[in-house]
Formats: structure tokens, C-alpha cells, sequence
């Protein structure tokens, strides 16, 4: 049997922390676990011109750096590019495409826009 109380006091990210996830951070638990550790609340994965950029956004209990920020971010990239190539094939072969990801660690979503930028008639 499962029972909860709710006193009414824990925050979203207290929340956050002690579900499963069920999101995009079951594709990326161990990521999901380290970021929330060093209180990243969100990350935004910027795909332009076939090149990458991720900003994190937190409230600056930690540092993200050197080899770590380096396995979070290729998995992050690796999961991004595998739904940018399902959802848009030839992103990656033309120029002009732009994408950008919100993955909000609170909620557990992400959100995905896309543009494609078509040159001449």
C-alpha cells in the first residue's frame, strides 16, 4: 500500500527529487540525478548550423565542469540528435535549420521548436 502526505511545504524541486522519473529523465537518469544535484532547474540545447551549444540554468549550488560536464553533455547531445534525425531527417545536411530544446527538470519535459530557413524559390 502506498500513502502520502502532503504538508503543503515541499517545493517543486523537492518533488522532483524523490519521483521516478517518467520523462525524459528516464533516458537520462544519471545525468537527471547530477544536474538536479547541483540544482540545475533547466537546460537549453541550442542545434545551429550543426553545431551545439547547452546552457544550464540553476540556482548555483554547484559547478558543472571538467569530465563530468563533458559525459553529461555528450549524452544529452547524443539523446537531442537521435529525436532531432527522427523527427527532422536532413537537419543535419542542410544549412539554415535551427532547433532548440527545454528540458525543464521540475516538470521532467521537454519541449522541441524548429525552424527550417529555405533560401531561393
Amino acid at each position: 500500500m502506498n500513502t502520502s502526505t502532503d504538508s503543503g511545504s515541499s517545493t517543486d524541486r523537492e518533488r522532483a527529487e524523490a519521483q521516478e522519473p517518467t520523462g525524459f529523465s528516464a533516458l537520462l537518469s544519471t545525468s537527471a540525478a547530477a544536474l538536479r544535484q547541483l540544482g540545475v532547474v533547466l537546460v537549453r540545447a541550442e542545434y545551429r548550423k550543426g553545431e551545439l551549444c547547452i546552457r544550464v540554468f540553476g540556482d548555483r549550488r554547484g559547478a558543472l565542469t571538467g569530465s563530468v560536464a563533458v559525459l553529461i553533455c555528450t549524452e544529452i547531445d547524443q539523446h537531442l540528435s537521435m529525436i532531432l534525425r527522427r523527427r527532422y531527417p536532413a537537419h543535419f545536411e542542410g544549412d539554415g535549420s535551427w532547433s532548440v530544446f527545454e528540458w525543464n527538470l521540475l516538470t521532467d519535459t521537454l519541449k522541441h521548436e524548429h525552424t527550417r530557413v529555405h533560401h531561393g524559390l
